[in-house]
Formats: C-alpha cells, structure tokens, sequence
C-alpha cells in the first residue's frame, strides 16, 4: 500500500488538488503495478511561511505555486519502474495542469 502525500501552497483549489492527486494516482497504475483503488492520499495546504521550496536549486525555476509529492512505497519497484513513474508524473502535470 503507497502512502502518497502531497504538499500545496495555501489557496490552491480543490480541483486543483483533485487533478494532481488523479494525475500521480495515474501514473502510479501505469508504472508502479499499483493495484486498483490502492489510493491512499494526503493532500495538504501550507501557508508560504510553511512550504518552503527553493526557487532556483540545481538551475531549476520554481514558482510560489511549487508542490512537494511525497510516496512511501514497499520494496519491489526497480530504479527503471521509479524513474518511469517519475516521467510520469512530470509529463501529467505538465500535460494537464
């Protein structure tokens, strides 16, 4: 069972948070051979003072709208698996965000 957290700056929507939970979920049963209904989220908002991101580590731009995911996973899933997963999700929200 994957424990998935997800940290948002204060004022994002519920569809917001809806659609980024739907999205890893997805990505989840596409690459981690999580089963069905296997969903168990936390989705949390934080105040700026309480999230914080950098806005530029390793050359990257992060904006105030930054979130943080956060999996717990059981052993079994491969370097290969964890990095499809990962483009996963990056190409989802990318695509659907």
């Amino acid at each position: 069972m994957p424990l998935v957290r997800i940290e948002f700056p204060v004022g994002s929507t519920e569809p917001y948070r809806a659609q980024v939970g739907d999205i890893v979920y997805d990505a989840m049963l596409k690459t981690l051979n999580v089963p069905n209904d296997d969903r168990f989220f936390v989705l949390t908002e934080h105040a700026k003072t309480d999230l914080i991101i950098s806005p530029t580590y390793l050359g990257i731009q992060r904006t105030d709208k930054a979130i943080i995911i956060q999996i717990t996973l059981n052993e079994g899933r491969s370097v290969e698996m964890k990095k499809a997963f990962y483009q996963a999700v990056a190409d989802g929200l990318h695509q659907q965000v």
